[in-house]
């Protein structure tokens, strides 16, 4: 039986029943960093899911708390579920700012300049610093702060590279 090199991870999954699934590890380090990138994508998916569906969600809000503050819980779910995302993220970030990958600034939204650990361990929630009552980051920002974890995620490897191929020239 070939021994597997530090690269080789095979994971199976095969459908068992609703909630189970078979995974074959050849490689426990890799199996490691895969299900944490795994958990990483999903954060992120559930995100484009809820932006997806924003107003159906709006409006099942609405129709369920028999009011017209839909739009308003939307906006704190979204901002929690991007902070979600964050949170996965967050110890990558944290590792690249020790060995000097990221600095500070780079942990600062583009058009906001929100600082992500803060929107990360608030669960997307501004604190008022008199009262300590909460409320949502606004729309803008919270999606502000998503694109800037998502240009972190490419700038720390772990987004879709694409290759360029460099065949020879066509006439």
């Amino acid at each position: 039986m070939p021994k597997p090199n530090d690269s080789d991870i095979e994971i199976g999954e095969e459908e068992l029943s609703t909630d189970s699934t078979t995974v074959v590890v050849t490689d426990s380090e890799d199996y490691g960093q895969t299900q944490k990138l795994k958990h990483i994508y999903r954060a992120k998916e559930s995100v484009q899911k809820m932006r997806r569906s924003q107003e159906e969600l709006v409006k099942e809000y609405d129709e369920y708390w028999h009011q017209t503050h839909g739009r308003d819980i939307y906006h704190r779910e979204l901002a929690k579920s991007v902070a979600s995302y964050g949170s996965e993220l967050l110890p990558i970030i944290n590792q690249a700012l020790k060995q000097d990958q990221l600095s500070t600034p780079d942990l600062l939204s583009d058009r906001f300049n929100i600082d992500i650990r803060d929107f990360i361990t608030t669960d997307g929630q501004k604190i008022d610093a008199d009262s300590g009552d909460t409320e949502p980051y606004n729309i803008l920002q919270t999606l502000d702060v998503y694109r800037h974890l998502n240009t972190l995620l490419g700038e720390l490897g772990l987004g879709l590279q694409l290759e360029e191929e460099k065949g020879p020239a066509e006439i």
